[in-house]
């Protein structure tokens, strides 16, 4: 995480927003403070219903924020209107998006194409398919031409939603419409499939007509993890390393993809084995990678209490190496803040100094897990003796 996202972090955490500023803003320094803005307040907490709460007050920090610049004099042109929809979209809040394109409208803010592609991706995201399709054709009677990134973004959001045969429908729309599937509409189809052998004929239909490349492969295992395919898994990764094209090779986005498919079958072993393969091919893992590896260590410290210490350690020394890497994200953090008060409470404060010494702010949710740890719990209730005094059986 680089300096500039820690510094927005304390200011939202502090309740700063910006700075006073003198004069007017340009439509890109307006579009780069929502950003912020949004980032950083979101970015607060890791509780869900306090992240909830606090995402929907976004949605109305935006609307001022928006109707204060405008009124300022700011230039609140296309690209700022955008970012606040996407950037709410992005957060877990596609039903604000609709609120925020009315007030844009209302304003006489200008929407453009992205904001009708965020507006249809936005309904596509809560399973609303028939105000998806209207968007589109509303589109086209405001002479806004939908484009390829109108149907990729429904296709993504319907994908994500659980909706398969939608996102077939939106891809037969794409080509009747005259437009070219690209790299990605490609992509968001295969992950869209929900059975192998249907990927897998994407794949080859698209290869007909442009190479396949990691990002394709990456999908199609993506289609193995949700259906539990590992044979088939495994067969499409070892496609990926012995192919010649150097397009196709495993990223960090292909091991973890492995990694994830291995916990959800409850093969930890595998998972550590395949980290062990990620770090043999001097590929660099990400968070998400080491979420996984944490978990899988979780489990195996559970399972096999002779063993727990060996794997505390591993997961530790994962956890140390992640931070050097600079891999300070908020869902790593909680992940290994929960792993260590359920297995070695003693550890905690250890991590937390070496974190302190690489100039990490320690988030408020390791220090409250800490103190859960160490927390003396009062002893079960003796039920045999309290029935027996309440002439209970």
């Amino acid at each position: 995480m680089n300096s500039v996202l820690r510094s927005v972090q304390r200011e939202a955490r502090a309740g700063v927003t910006f700075a006073e500023r003198k004069g007017p803003l340009s439509d890109s320094n307006v579009a780069h403070n929502l950003k912020n803005l949004i980032n950083g307040a979101v970015m607060c907490t890791s509780d869900s219903k306090r992240r909830s709460k606090q995402a929907y007050q976004l949605t109305f920090k935006v609307l001022k924020y928006l109707q204060d610049e405008k009124d300022r004099g700011s230039r609140v042109g296309e690209r700022a209107v955008t970012t606040a929809m996407w950037g709410l979209m992005k957060h877990g809040l596609p039903r604000a998006v609709p609120r925020l394109f009315r007030h844009a409208e209302a304003s006489s803010l200008p929407v453009g194409v992205m904001g009708w592609n965020t507006l249809a991706g936005s309904f596509a995201a809560v399973g609303n398919v028939r105000k998806m399709w209207g968007t589109i054709g509303k589109m086209r009677e405001s002479g806004v031409a939908p484009n390829i990134h109108t149907y990729n973004t429904c296709i993504g959001q319907c994908s994500r939603a659980g909706q398969p045969q939608e996102c077939f429908a939106l891809f037969k729309a794409l080509v009747k419409d005259g437009l070219t599937p690209d790299s990605n509409s490609w992509m968001r189809l295969i992950a869209a499939c929900g059975a192998v052998n249907q990927a897998h004929e994407v794949l080859n239909a698209m290869s007909r007509q442009r190479p396949p490349t990691y990002v394709h492969y990456n999908a199609l295992l993506g289609v193995c993890m949700k259906c539990r395919d590992a044979p088939s898994a495994e067969f499409f990764f070892n496609t990926m390393l012995t192919t010649r094209d150097k397009d196709c090779r495993p990223n960090t986005i292909t091991f973890t993809t492995l990694m994830s498919l291995y916990r959800a079958k409850d093969d930890f072993s595998s998972v550590v084995e395949v980290y062990s393969r990620m770090r043999k091919y001097a590929i660099t893992p990400n968070a998400a990678t080491y979420v996984v590896f944490l978990g899988a260590c979780d489990e195996m410290a559970s399972r096999d209490s002779s063993d727990t210490q060996r794997f505390v350690n591993v997961a530790v020394a994962a956890f140390k190496q992640a931070l050097a890497e600079g891999l300070d994200e908020l869902p790593l953090i909680a992940t290994a803040a929960r792993f260590l008060a359920k297995h070695q409470p003693g550890a905690m404060e250890e991590v937390r100094q070496y974190m302190e010494g690489l100039d990490i702010d320690v988030p408020t949710l390791y220090d409250d897990a800490w103190r859960e740890s160490t927390t003396p719990r009062p002893p079960p209730p003796d039920v045999e003796a309290a029935c027996a005094a309440r002439g209970i059986q």
